[in-house]
């Protein structure tokens, strides 16, 4: 319904289910036009996804910014979303591209990503083991596989959303 999209670019979104109150001024500067970009302001706004994060979002998606990556293998998992990590599997389809790693191996790094300092000795060692598998897999360099952790998976932690979640919200808003 176009006029639904065109009232939540207006910012009318007092009511919406998930996108009221702090998503709404997104809504206005994204102007979304299908349950897709609903689905990503809503995801957006989850606490893993960081203020820069969001503002490159809008910056790329509105075409201010151009759209890179810090490496080639992982524009299959980011390219949809220019460029950042906003759902929970693109973190798994990271690990699989850049590390190698087989779709279990993906998903245990998202759970794992969860874990919110419960078990700080098997984070380090998952971020270990995906530095030396991307350096492996896809040839990078060490600060490259570390600023992939850092950026992509370590933020998962704060509460990321998976793509079905946010599609589900998005046609409930």
């Amino acid at each position: 319904d176009q006029d639904v999209y065109k009232m939540l670019g207006k910012g009318e979104t007092i009511g919406v289910f998930q996108l009221e109150s702090s998503l709404t001024p997104f809504c206005i500067k994204l102007k979304p036009n299908c349950i897709e970009d609903i689905s990503a302001i809503n995801a957006i706004g989850r606490p893993s996804c960081k203020p820069e994060e969001r503002r490159k979002y809008a910056k790329r998606r509105l075409g201010f910014e151009p759209v890179s990556f810090e490496h080639e293998n992982l524009k299959r998992a980011l390219e949809k979303t220019y460029g950042v990590l906003v759902y929970e599997e693109q973190a798994m389809f990271v690990a699989q591209d850049c590390a190698g790693w087989d779709l279990n191996q993906a998903d245990a790094l998202r759970k794992i990503s969860k874990l919110k300092g419960k078990d700080p000795e098997l984070v380090l060692k998952t971020e270990a083991n995906f530095i030396k598998d991307c350096m492996n897999h896809s040839g990078m360099k060490y600060e490259v596989a570390a600023k992939i952790w850092t950026k992509y998976i370590e933020p998962l932690g704060g509460y990321a959303c998976n793509k079905s979640h946010s599609i589900s919200y998005s046609h409930i808003s």
